[in-house]
């Protein structure tokens, strides 16, 4: 099936959850007392349609309200959003990406979502994203969607080099053995390099987590990145890296396009990316290849970080019950079920079971990493308060290691 068809059957998806959401929408009606306007904002123009469908069945369930959808672009998404909180202009809700959440927290500027969220609604999420969300004891955010890295892979170069694709975890490769692979890959396909490992910290702290290396001590208090762990990984990379196996990381500015570039020619055979990069990946690609999905090579420790994009309420919302309802309706089983079917995500909440009728194997891979490749402790520590000041000193010096102006060693000092 092609990506019109693709989108035919997405809608006729579409059209027969309609009557479940809007339900869903007037059962946070309640007695009738919800009225005024909340603003909204958000990052992705990709499904922007998609979420102008729920805030009408929602507006068409609770009259009289109003959810004022304003879509940023996430290239410039952080740079407004603190700007405008700090002149006292915060939007009512407004969605935060995984390493977000937490510096917004210690802003003090997030409502406690606890007190607006039913409780019997909290408990269908995965534990490891509640307790991400969590400040102080206080639950700052309610996730939206679960993600986790994904390897991309054009299947028709893997076929002719005679490498078979690993789908479970048993049959994943080794770090040893997935270097075998960038090599003969390269050979065998003439390519520019063999892999693209993408820009931030989410794909690259897996490979460090999965060879036993962490960032911080089990009491987290203590920094340990400099272990013979880590020293290990970042030489496992940096040569991989000067061999031509694995792309440098792009300039922080490049657009989801130009890093896909090489992958969509076919000049490249891995794109570590996301399972949500799929529907574009697929309209680029076209019927040039096959896209399929290769489990994330196996060390000593589980590797892989929950992410996901996560819904807050300002703190200084002049409509909590409102703002409230909005997120209680978005995190709902029907919703969350719905936009991962749509946009390929995975659903945070634990009682929601999508049916991807499209490129289902590569999403029963991720739903298999999310659950036997996720590691705690990374997910844990992307969501730590200390986190920000910490990952901006790896990612520079993760870039300075890739790009040969540092060496590993002066790296870990």
């Amino acid at each position: 099936m092609g990506v019109g068809a693709a989108g035919a059957a997405f809608s006729a998806h579409g059209a027969l959850l309609a009557s479940g959401l809007r339900d869903r929408a007037a059962a946070y009606q309640g007695d009738g007392s919800l009225s005024g306007e909340i603003s909204f904002y958000w990052y992705e123009d990709r499904f922007a349609d998609t979420m102008r469908e729920y805030i009408a069945q929602f507006e068409e369930a609770n009259p009289g309200t109003k959810i004022n959808l304003e879509i940023l672009p996430f290239s410039t998404y952080f740079e407004r959003l603190p700007v405008q909180i700090s002149a006292g202009n915060a939007p009512d809700v407004f969605f935060l990406v995984s390493g977000q959440v937490q510096n917004y927290a210690r802003m003090d500027v997030l409502a406690d979502l606890s007190q607006l969220i039913p409780a019997e609604e909290l408990a269908q999420f995965r534990p490891a994203q509640i307790e991400f969300s969590t400040y102080n004891d206080t639950l700052i955010a309610v996730p939206f969607t679960t993600t986790v890295l994904t390897m991309l892979v054009n299947a028709d170069l893997f076929e002719q080099a005679g490498i078979e694709i690993p789908t479970t975890v048993e049959d994943a490769w080794t770090y040893e053995e997935f270097a075998d692979v960038l090599r003969t890959l390269k050979q065998q396909g003439n390519l520019v390099n063999s892999m693209h490992n993408n820009g931030r910290d989410f794909w690259w702290l897996p490979w460090f987590y999965g060879n036993g290396a962490s960032l911080l001590n089990d009491s987290l208090d203590k920094a340990t990145f400099n272990s013979p762990e880590a020293l290990e990984t970042f030489q496992y990379l940096r040569a991989l890296t000067e061999e031509g196996l694995i792309a440098p990381p792009p300039p922080a500015a490049a657009s989801a396009q130009e890093n896909q570039q090489l992958f969509v020619q076919g000049r490249q055979a891995i794109y570590s990316a996301g399972h949500w990069d799929m529907a574009n990946l697929l309209e680029a690609v076209g019927d040039r290849f096959t896209i399929r999905a290769a489990m994330f090579p196996v060390g000593p420790e589980p590797a892989l970080a929950l992410g996901g994009d996560y819904l807050v309420v300002s703190k200084d919302t002049d409509n909590p019950d409102l703002a409230g309802a909005w997120v209680s309706f978005l995190t709902s089983r029907e919703i969350v079920e719905d936009y991962a079917t749509r946009s390929y995500y995975l659903p945070p909440r634990e009682d929601a079971t999508p049916v991807f009728t499209e490129n289902a194997e590569v999403m029963d891979l991720v739903r298999t990493q999310a659950a036997e490749m996720a590691s705690p402790k990374l997910t844990l520590h992307r969501g730590l308060p200390r986190y920000a000041d910490i990952n901006t000193v790896f990612t520079a010096e993760y870039q300075l290691v890739m790009l040969g102006e540092k060496s590993p060693e002066d790296a870990l000092v």
